[in-house]
């Protein structure tokens, strides 16, 4: 898609997310060793929430259409299939990636479909190459019962005082889930919870668009960086304080299914939303391609991600830098970061000239 056809604050959004959740999976590989609490409170907050930004970006023209077989088709060739292909990539890697045999060894297709037998009860294949695709399997269960969603979202939007009511009953709900650590909801990552909460972000996310234009103006910047700061500093204490009294799940502060990410987010977009011009400039149209290919960075990153981790280049990283502090633990992280999101990119435009130039020299055939 050109970026022309897309809105280059919106692909800041979705590029910007791409990149937290690429450096969420590259923080888990950074050595640290003697890190102050707030330290590792703050490293994993900031990099928390990069899935919301997916959900509330789809939120911002899921219900435009009801045209649902456009959007299946869509789906199905731009989801499903890469998707399943990324599965059968794993699948014959996964020897390469965690044992020490070559690529392919000792992989045959007779186990191939109970490999992908957790997908029936929308779970990933167990291989941690394929975590990731949690989100997608959810997104795919979030457009199966779309239609039904739409007719509540169509209700919502013929009042202003409905969409409030609605907000402010999300967040006070969310919010008391996360003071209870999660024992209220008992929100998950599978299965038909992360379904209900993915489609309270994405009306959350139809709302906040619908009503952009109410923060173009620059003052809104000011608020927002206050609220934004001021969020960040609470969700680190607060995980601090409830990993100090011995809360057993004390991390699920630091979930994407909080009152936090929420706040965060709706922070950053109202930020985006009143700061960024949309001009077809450089800067746009640089943004609007990367974000072009943040689908398939998202796919692809974790097999990047796992093969440093196979030769411990992410500790080389933390061990150039040659201590713990809080500037080599960020530098490090920002060079794992870099060099894996620089490396998936690559990879993601080489298939996407294969692609094209396939389509190509079908189409001359055809004619």
């Amino acid at each position: 898609m050109s970026s022309k056809r897309r809105v280059a604050k919106v692909e800041f959004l979705r590029l910007l997310g791409c990149i937290i959740v690429v450096a969420t999976h590259c923080n888990q590989m950074v050595i640290v060793e003697g890190e102050s609490e707030w330290l590792h409170a703050l490293r994993y907050c900031l990099l928390a929430d990069g899935v919301v930004f997916f959900w509330m970006i789809t939120g911002f023209f899921v219900f435009n259409s009801s045209d649902y077989i456009s959007k299946w088709k869509s789906v199905i060739t731009k989801i499903v299939i890469p998707t399943f292909l990324l599965y059968v990539l794993g699948y014959f890697l996964q020897n390469f990636l965690y044992t020490n045999d070559s690529f392919f060894a000792g992989r045959g297709i007779a186990d191939f479909f109970n490999f992908l037998s957790p997908i029936a009860q929308a779970k990933t294949p167990d291989i941690v190459v394929l975590n990731h695709t949690w989100y997608i399997l959810a997104y795919i269960l979030v457009m199966l019962f779309l239609p039904i969603v739409k007719i509540f979202t169509d209700w919502l939007d013929k009042g202003v005082v409905r969409q409030i009511v609605f907000l402010v009953v999300v967040f006070a709900l969310w919010l008391t889930n996360d003071i209870m650590h999660n024992d209220l909801l008992n929100l998950e990552f599978s299965g038909l919870k992360v379904v209900l909460a993915a489609y309270v972000l994405i009306i959350w996310g139809h709302i906040i668009y619908q009503n952009r234009t109410i923060f173009n103006n620059k003052l809104w910047a000011i608020p927002a960086i206050i609220v934004l700061i001021v969020t960040i500093i609470i969700r680190c204490k607060f995980y601090i304080y409830s990993e100090s009294v011995g809360v057993e799940n004390a991390f699920y502060t630091m979930w994407w299914t909080t009152a936090f990410s929420i706040l965060i987010v709706t922070c950053v977009a109202v930020l985006v939303f009143s700061l960024m011009k949309e001009k077809d400039n450089g800067f746009s149209r640089v943004v609007c391609y990367l974000a072009s290919c943040s689908f398939g960075i998202y796919l692809l990153h974790p097999f990047i991600v796992e093969t440093f981790r196979k030769y411990d280049l992410f500790a080389a990283f933390t061990k150039m830098l040659g201590d713990n502090s809080y500037v080599a633990v960020i530098v490090s992280l920002l060079i794992s970061l870099i060099v894996v999101f620089l490396l998936t990119f690559v990879v993601v435009v080489i298939i996407k000239s294969v692609k094209g130039l396939v389509k190509k020299v079908f189409r001359r055939n055809i004619k």
